[in-house]
């Protein structure tokens, strides 16, 4: 079995602990849960040593951190997957997100086929990737140049990364399914908001 195999492998049984834990942790079968949790150390650290290798990266700055995610190995706790709509693409995330924002740019829009996006920002180093990929790069209405990957199979979009911050991946927050993520603490491009959309959270802060 090839790395890549393994990886997925790893990857697969790291998503299907998680969501038995969340379940566990529902009905108050904390024990159980506990012992979850140390197999997810197992885990992780098979995930460290296995690694995965990427195909089809570009030589682009733009996926500096795109690539940072395959290369650096493993995390060391993970705690959320995100995955693709048919699931072959999947992204283990560890630690807490650095921030979670919604954007209303048409760029955006377009990206998640609603009104607008939510994203979690993660450092590179916390986030490790498995399953084939396809990838589009192009210049942001900010005038930044951003890369994208997604599924190549179902087209779910799962990670992307901008030059503006070559140390951080983004996450579509919509990937991660099940697993509960913090409220956002920015709104971008709100003169570019639907007015029947309002997007409210404590501390959050709006910017047009």
């Amino acid at each position: 079995m090839n790395k890549a195999s393994e990886a997925d492998d790893v990857f697969h049984s790291i998503s299907l602990i998680l969501r038995a834990r969340e379940k566990l942790d529902a009905v108050g079968r904390f024990s159980a849960s506990a012992h979850l949790t140390y197999v997810l150390d197992l885990l992780a650290d098979a995930a460290s040593t296995v690694g995965t290798d990427a195909a089809g990266c570009s030589a682009d700055g733009t996926v500096q951190a795109l690539d940072l995610a395959h290369s650096e190995g493993g995390i060391s706790a993970v705690e959320r997957i995100a995955a693709c709509r048919c699931g072959q693409m999947q992204v283990a995330c560890g630690g807490e997100p650095v921030r979670v924002s919604v954007c209303h740019c048409y760029d955006c829009q377009r990206r998640s086929g609603s009104a607008f996006a939510v994203q979690a920002r993660f450092h590179a180093h916390l986030v490790q990737s498995s399953g084939r990929y396809a990838e589009w790069t192009c210049t942001s209405e900010s005038g930044t140049r951003t890369t994208y990957r997604f599924c190549p199979g179902c087209g779910s979009t799962i990670a992307f990364a901008s030059e503006r911050t070559p140390d951080m991946v983004m996450i579509p927050v919509g990937a991660f399914a099940s697993f509960a993520l913090p409220p956002p603490s920015i709104s971008m491009f709100e003169e570019r908001r639907h007015s029947w959309v309002t997007v409210a959270a404590d501390g959050l802060e709006h910017f047009d």
